[in-house]
């Protein structure tokens, strides 16, 4: 009798013992791999240092920031750091969102179509936003999702 209330107590245990979450340290390092792959994507797009190479590169970095996110999404956070990953998530968005804003602007110029001169606000706006979220980044240790792309060497 023992024996089978032993083995009902531990398969109970084993289907209730569900918390598939990452360790802080585990998510941190998936993080990383995902960001410093992205990383590596983007660089290889070419620092834009004209407007038409910026009107080139960033849709397509945009979609890799997109798909980066996306991926840090469904990294299964531990209950601690939840809060924190969501808003870091939050805020890449927002700047990815804000790049948006400054490639349309500035292509509706180029094209010579009415624009929102608003767009070089949410250019300032992207990087105020962007090196905040990096703080939020660099508190979960998550350090290659806190750089530029076009900073030194992608090393890990």
């Amino acid at each position: 009798m023992r024996a089978a209330t032993a083995l009902v107590l531990l398969l109970v245990l084993a289907g209730c013992g569900g918390d598939d979450s990452l360790s802080r340290g585990e998510w941190a390092a998936q993080a990383n791999t995902i960001c410093l792959d992205t990383l590596k994507k983007v660089q290889a797009l070419g620092l834009p240092s004209t407007g038409d190479e910026y009107l080139r590169v960033t849709p397509k970095a945009n979609q890799l920031g997109r798909d980066a996110i996306e991926r840090l999404r469904d990294l299964k956070a531990p209950g601690s750091i939840d809060d924190d990953v969501e808003k870091m998530i939050k805020g890449y968005e927002d700047v990815v969102k804000l790049q948006d804003v400054v490639y349309q602007g500035m292509k509706a110029q180029r094209e010579g179509k009415e624009f929102d001169r608003n767009y070089f606000r949410a250019g300032n706006q992207a990087i105020e936003v962007g090196r905040d979220t990096d703080e939020i980044a660099k508190r979960l240790h998550a350090n290659q999702c806190a750089r530029d792309p076009f900073q030194g060497p992608t090393n890990a």
